[in-house]
């Protein structure tokens, strides 16, 4: 419960901070460093839940060395928001689609139902609530609709990113990074901005529920799941994202409470799916290779 009063704390007096840092086991030593980016939708509270999740995971120590971990909170519009905006990008070549917002619910469910029928042909009795999630949906999207504006945050959160990195190598940290969501476009550009100064392997990512056309991974691995309707909705939209590649729970995806199958707690690293093994499976590989930095 601190933890997670200490992360609303954080995001009452940093208002204006696009990528708040809070180190959860700061340590200046060698070792390694895990570093959480939350994706859409999350606020500070979650963002803690996620950072928490990923050190139950991992624990104080890996390989007989300490573990620090570190949460990079970037925060969003919330789901609906967020959605519209990518959805937007797409109106913005096709201005006759403007007032068409049902397309954003065909969107998220694959474009043609893929999902909602998987659904529906196991359990008939889902059909009601299919309905009655897109109703609900398609009133939450009505009265959330606002104008794309740029995000002037975005560099100067890239830059407090690349600092914490740097940082972690002098300290001669072995680092890794998780990225969910929209959390990857930050973790994609700081990651550029550092590994050319990297004389050693010593900085390491964990794409989940990517939604950029590349990842950074030495060998192109991410784990995104083959029902999170947030990603089948940017894909559609932009068109260039890495395509789902694990698979994931259908019925969960249909509740908003999991963010539509998009959460990194309730999906991603819930023990009941096949995500939760494939991230750390994809985790444990690039946390053995690490080497430490050079003194």
């Amino acid at each position: 419960m601190l933890k997670k009063l200490a992360a609303l704390t954080i995001s009452v007096l940093l208002p204006l901070s696009p990528l708040s840092s809070a180190a959860q086991n700061p340590g200046t030593g060698p070792g390694y460093a895990i570093a959480y980016i939350n994706g859409l939708s999350t606020d500070p509270i979650g963002a803690q839940d996620g950072m928490d999740a990923l050190s139950a995971v991992y624990g104080a120590q890996y390989n007989s060395q300490p573990v620090s971990y570190t949460l990079f909170y970037t925060p969003t519009d919330g789901l609906m928001q967020d959605v519209i905006n990518a959805f937007a990008l797409r109106v913005q070549s096709s201005p006759g689609l403007t007032d068409r917002w049902e397309l954003i619910w065909d969107t998220l469910d694959g474009g043609g139902g893929a999902i909602s029928d998987l659904a529906v042909a196991e359990n008939p009795s889902l059909s009601s609530l299919v309905s009655d999630l897109k109703t609900t949906f398609m009133n939450d999207v009505s009265s959330n609709v606002k104008n794309v504006n740029s995000n002037k945050e975005f560099q100067p959160a890239v830059d407090q990113f690349v600092s914490a990195l740097t940082t972690y190598y002098a300290q001669q940290k072995k680092t890794l990074v998780v990225a969910h969501s929209q959390g990857n476009v930050y973790l994609n550009a700081a990651y550029d901005a550092v590994k050319p100064q990297l004389k050693a392997d010593s900085l390491r990512t964990v794409a989940v529920a990517t939604p950029t056309a590349t990842v950074r991974d030495p060998q192109g691995r991410y784990v995104t799941s083959t029902t999170d309707l947030v990603i089948q909705a940017v894909t559609l939209a932009l068109g260039n994202v890495e395509p789902a590649n694990t698979d994931g729970p259908i019925l969960a995806a249909l509740s908003s409470d999991t963010g539509y199958g998009h959460k990194f707690v309730e999906i991603y690293l819930n023990p009941n799916y096949k995500l939760l093994p494939a991230v750390k499976a994809l985790a444990d590989s690039n946390l053995q290779a690490l080497q430490s930095p050079a003194p």
